[in-house]
C-alpha cells in the first residue's frame, strides 16, 4: 500500500513581483501534484491565494491566512518546505514545525552566500 505524501510549501510571496523563488516553487509544487503529492502553499502575505504562477484548475491547495491555521486546515502533513531564513516567518515556521515533529527543508537560494550574510 502507497501513503501520498503531503506537503506545505512556504515562501516569503508568491506574487510575480516577487520574482525567481514565486515562480520556482509554483512550478514545483505543480509537478509534485502531477506525481500524486497533496501539496499546498503559504506565503505571510496572503499572495498564495493569488498565486499567478499556477495553471488554472491546480490541485494545489492555496492559503492565505495564518500559518498556524493553514496548517490545521490541511491536516496531517509530512513536510514543510520553507523558502528562507531571515525572516519572522521563517523562525516561526522552524519553532512550530520543532514543536509538532513536521519535518522542514529549507532551500536557502543563496541566502548563506557571504554577501547575503554581510548584509
Amino acid at each position: 500500500m502507497s501513503t501520498r505524501l503531503k506537503l506545505l510549501f512556504c515562501s516569503a510571496s508568491f506574487a510575480s513581483s516577487y520574482g525567481g523563488p514565486a515562480r520556482s516553487v509554483s512550478g514545483l509544487v505543480e509537478a509534485l501534484v502531477a506525481q500524486g503529492c497533496e501539496v499546498g502553499i503559504w506565503a505571510p502575505d496572503g499572495s498564495g491565494v493569488k498565486n499567478s504562477f499556477l495553471h488554472d484548475g491546480t490541485k494545489v491547495t492555496r492559503f492565505g491566512q495564518h500559518f498556524e491555521e493553514s496548517i490545521r486546515d490541511f491536516g496531517s502533513i509530512d513536510v514543510v518546505h520553507d523558502s528562507g531564513l531571515w525572516l519572522p516567518h521563517n523562525h516561526a515556521i522552524a519553532v512550530y514545525c520543532r514543536k509538532q515533529g513536521i519535518r522542514r527543508v529549507v532551500s536557502t537560494r543563496g541566502m548563506l552566500e557571504p554577501w547575503a550574510r554581510e548584509h
